[in-house]
């Protein structure tokens, strides 16, 4: 990356997200982590009915209509997941 303007990366959090082999030249900051914080530790307050399903926070659920799946299951079987089979496994 050369004179890349802000940040070279910038990842959103969560798992994976592994940037190695790059070199930064002349940018601002490197690699960049916006959601630093747990966005996985609310999510079993949406299985218990504690949050309401479909919110802002309900990743799993946003992914699902995202993707046109009304049910988790469904997921396996979508574009995404059979263009990256890391997708389904993970």
């Amino acid at each position: 990356m050369y004179k890349a303007a802000g940040r070279s990366f910038l990842v959103n959090g969560g798992a994976a997200n592994n940037i190695t082999g790059n070199l930064i030249v002349n940018g601002g900051v490197g690699v960049y982590n916006q959601r630093a914080d747990n966005t996985v530790a609310p999510l079993p307050g949406y299985d218990n009915g504690t949050l309401h399903r479909g919110e802002k926070g309900d990743y799993v659920r946003n992914t699902e209509s995202g993707l046109g799946c009304q049910y988790y299951a469904c997921l396996f079987n979508t574009s995404l997941a059979k263009r990256w089979p890391t997708f389904s496994r993970i």
